[in-house]
């Protein structure tokens, strides 16, 4: 019995194939240091995953989605939720969910080591470039004008 979960456990695969509407995706993480003063612990380090991926493989009937792609993905899907009495008992025995993490679908592949295996209406967008430090100012009150938006959408109706 030792000897199946042992070929098992070596069975790796190399790369995978997404099936019709799925995608293959990087699981690239972002690593958040928790910092007391001035000092750094490193052994209470939280790891998150990257809003922003690349698209390592597609599906047949996946469109607008091309491998290279950096796409955002939308964690809704993978949030798992729990029960638990609400605060106000007296009024009513009702109870709310609690969001308690998230299940992201990951494989391990020798390849690429830990991929997800997403569906297309898990993206909310694809990334069409970041934009670099000194051109990109978050903090201004900026409104597109209709010329701007057909500059950047040519081919679509403003």
């Amino acid at each position: 019995m030792e000897d199946i979960k042992k070929i098992k456990m070596e069975r790796i695969p190399n790369k995978i194939k997404p099936r019709v509407n799925e995608i293959v995706i990087t699981a690239n993480v972002i690593a958040v240091e928790n910092k007391e003063g001035k000092i750094i612990n490193k052994d209470e380090q939280q790891l998150f995953f990257d809003e922003f991926q690349e698209v390592l493989a597609v599906g047949s009937v996946v469109r607008d989605i091309n491998v290279g792609d950096i796409i955002c993905v939308n964690p809704k899907r993978f949030a798992k939720y729990e029960k638990q009495k609400t605060r106000l008992k007296a009024v009513t025995e009702g109870y709310e969910e609690v969001l308690v993490g998230y299940d992201f679908p990951l494989v391990e592949t020798c390849r690429y080591g830990n991929v997800m295996l997403i569906t297309d209406s898990d993206v909310r967008y694809i990334v069409d470039g970041f934009c670099e430090e000194e051109n990109c100012n978050t903090n201004s009150p900026y409104i597109a004008s209709p010329e701007d938006l057909k500059e950047d959408f040519p081919n679509e109706t403003v």
